[in-house]
């Protein structure tokens, strides 16, 4: 099974998300991506962009633990650590230039499709939500 991925439709606070090979972390801001939220007894304080963010939630994905917080512009995936626990492929054009990164989720033969659109590696996750308690796994 294909995700499906419509870059052209990007906006915040939607299912997008961002495959970020200089992030270190996962964050997402959507709630409804995520299982299991609860409130860390430590603060974690991360330098995303520009400045610092405070997260103080954790919870449940595909990608195991992630960060939420609703605050923040985009949902982000750590690319080093995506590539850690699933196989990632970079689809190159005829020029050479990475156009795709495709990541394979084994345990639901899935293949998610992060597509170049304006610089960035987007994937749309909204076909998580069919998935009954699909970050507890």
């Amino acid at each position: 099974m294909n995700a499906y991925c419509n870059p052209s439709s990007m906006r915040t606070g939607s299912y997008l998300v961002q495959l970020d090979n200089g992030a270190n972390v996962h964050a997402f801001k959507s709630k409804k991506l995520i299982n299991n939220i609860k409130r860390i007894h430590k603060n974690n304080m991360v330098n995303m962009s520009n400045k610092v963010i405070t997260h103080s939630y954790v919870g449940d994905t595909l990608f195991w633990p992630v960060f939420y917080n609703p605050n923040i512009q985009f949902n982000i995936l750590s690319q080093s650590l995506v590539e850690r626990i699933y196989r990632h492929e970079a689809i190159k054009n005829e020029e050479g230039l990475t156009i795709r990164h495709d990541v394979y989720i084994p345990q639901y033969n899935i293949t998610l499709p992060f597509r170049l659109s304006n610089g960035i590696y987007l994937c749309d996750l909204k076909f998580m939500l069919d998935f009954p308690n699909i970050g507890s796994t």
